[in-house]
């Protein structure tokens, strides 16, 4: 396993497999960085691994720079989330991608049937990821209104919950998939868009 690059000032890292934090540097900043294992670089909780990119249809918004392969190195930013009203009732999820200057790439918005808030949650992160395998997007930066999901996928808490558990191990295998990984938890008023698209579905289906 090899880093790919690193903007962010950083001082520990998350050992995935022993779930303990590890003083790493005061702060680093270069292209390529020695192999360290199954590391989440903390606070900003970026997971990076080289992987061999697939061949898979790039969405039309991309496809006029197909061609140039440094397209591939942008970072793209994915807002997620998820909603039940009821909890458990009827649920959604919607997650607004953009690419690093802010430019909308495409919007997202699905109707999962009925669960918790919680299931929500981890169906937006699986469905953001799912779009950046696919679409060979290698850096991958997910902002979540969601604490509970983000210290979860960090490694800060726990999963108990048998259903979270799969889910869990689901996006944990699709985030291996990525070059370069990184979650944030945010405000929901910085969450809006995503929360918007959750509320038309739900309104839609007369929740």
């Amino acid at each position: 396993m090899r880093l790919g690059r690193v903007k962010f000032e950083i001082s520990y890292v998350v050992d995935l497999d022993n779930a303990e934090m590890v003083k790493l540097a005061e702060c680093f900043i270069c292209d390529d960085i020695a192999e360290l294992g199954n590391f989440v670089i903390s606070p900003t909780l970026e997971y990076c691994e080289d992987r061999s990119l697939k061949e898979s249809d790039i969405p039309s918004s991309l496809q006029e720079d197909a061609a140039d392969e440094s397209m591939l190195d942008l970072d793209y930013n994915f807002y997620i989330d998820g909603a039940s009203r009821g909890n458990p009732g009827k649920a959604a999820i919607g997650v607004v991608v953009t690419d690093e200057h802010g430019t909308e790439i495409t919007k997202i918005k699905e109707y999962i049937g009925e669960t918790t808030n919680n299931v929500a949650e981890y169906k937006a992160l699986i469905c953001a990821l799912e779009f950046a395998v696919d679409n060979m997007i290698q850096y991958t930066n997910i902002f979540s209104d969601s604490e509970l999901l983000v210290k979860q996928i960090s490694g800060a808490y726990k999963v108990k919950d048998a259903k979270l558990k799969l889910l869990h191990t689901e996006a944990k295998k699709l985030i291996k998939e990525l070059t370069s990984f990184r979650i944030t938890h945010v405000k929901r008023e910085f969450n809006k868009e995503a929360d918007k698209l959750c509320n038309e579905v739900l309104d839609e289906q007369g929740g």
